[in-house]
């Protein structure tokens, strides 16, 4: 994984989890094939959305997901995603048709 532990990563990330705003904050590095930012934190590889949350909500397990309302994955704004289960999530997004329902 390339860039996942850049300085400039490091210190992107600490700058843009502090914007506050409506508005979604785009993660401008690494991001995986799906479209999700990855930045590596702690000795671990983290999904960007998922570490930004995780400091503000820290979640008590890895079966926890980070739900996001819009469906942006790029965003890593603290004040739009909040914690849940994996069926929870998906089945939220199939109820916004956010996923193909033959998964």
């Amino acid at each position: 994984m390339r860039n996942t532990n850049a300085p400039d990563a490091q210190a992107t990330f600490r700058r843009l989890i502090a914007i506050e705003t409506d508005d979604c904050v785009e993660w401008p590095h690494y991001r995986n094939p799906r479209g999700y930012g990855m930045i590596r934190h702690g000795g671990k590889v983290w999904l960007s959305h998922r570490l930004a949350l995780h400091l503000v909500e820290p979640c008590p397990d890895e079966t926890m997901s980070a739900i996001h309302p819009r469906e942006h994955p790029m965003s890593i704004n603290i004040h739009h995603w909040r914690g849940g289960t994996d069926p929870w999530n998906m089945q939220e997004a199939k109820t916004r048709a956010l996923v193909r329902r033959d998964r």
